[in-house]
């Protein structure tokens, strides 16, 4: 009879053991999942040229990857302690479940910091600091095409004139874009 109850109890501490780990490998798979989600979602939006929406994408996705990992870390949390450790087998499987809860809390420390990046990425979006730092890079490099094109003709003083624009025009978008920046930084 005592071999029929120790049989019945390792088949059941086997059982549950199998279920948690489901529930845990289901949470794991939904963590990426959600993540690739969200960066199919932000390379889209980045290839359309839509880069406020690619950050959403990215700052929305995390959140919600994020989400899925607490509840991953606390589905870990609650199967040791509801572990017997007096068994041997009970012991592997809290050892395991310590060794997944550490990784589980690394790669939530990392999708925060990323979250953090996202988030400070999506104010600029929202600002327009971004969009004027590339409309800049995109005029600094068509007036040096421009002004070589006009010194390679001899013409150095119309040469002259358009560095001066262009440096006139650079400094006026630059101003803009520290009001902006210093708008963030106040909003913080």
């Amino acid at each position: 009879m005592a071999s029929k109850i120790d049989s019945v109890m390792s088949t059941s501490i086997a059982l549950d053991t199998l279920k948690a780990s489901k529930g845990i490998n289901t949470l794991a798979q939904a963590v990426r999942a959600s993540t690739n989600a969200w960066k199919a979602q932000e390379a889209q939006a980045k290839s359309a040229g839509d880069y406020l929406k690619a950050s959403e994408s990215r700052y929305k996705g995390l959140s919600d990857a994020i989400e899925i990992q607490q509840k991953k870390i606390e589905t870990i949390k609650d199967k040791m302690k509801d572990l017997d450790q007096t068994t041997q087998s009970g012991a592997k499987q809290w050892v395991k479940y310590q060794s997944d809860l550490q990784n589980a809390s690394k790669q939530l420390q990392s999708m925060e910091a990323q979250q953090k990046r996202a988030g400070e990425n999506l104010r600029r979006e929202k600002s327009g600091i971004n969009d004027l730092s590339a409309a800049m890079k995109r005029r600094n490099a068509l007036s040096e095409a421009f002004v070589a094109r006009l010194e390679s003709e001899g013409k150095h003083e119309q040469a002259l004139k358009e560095k001066r624009e262009n440096a006139r025009k650079s400094i006026n978008d630059t101003v803009s874009a520290l009001k902006k920046e210093e708008y963030l930084l106040k909003s913080m």
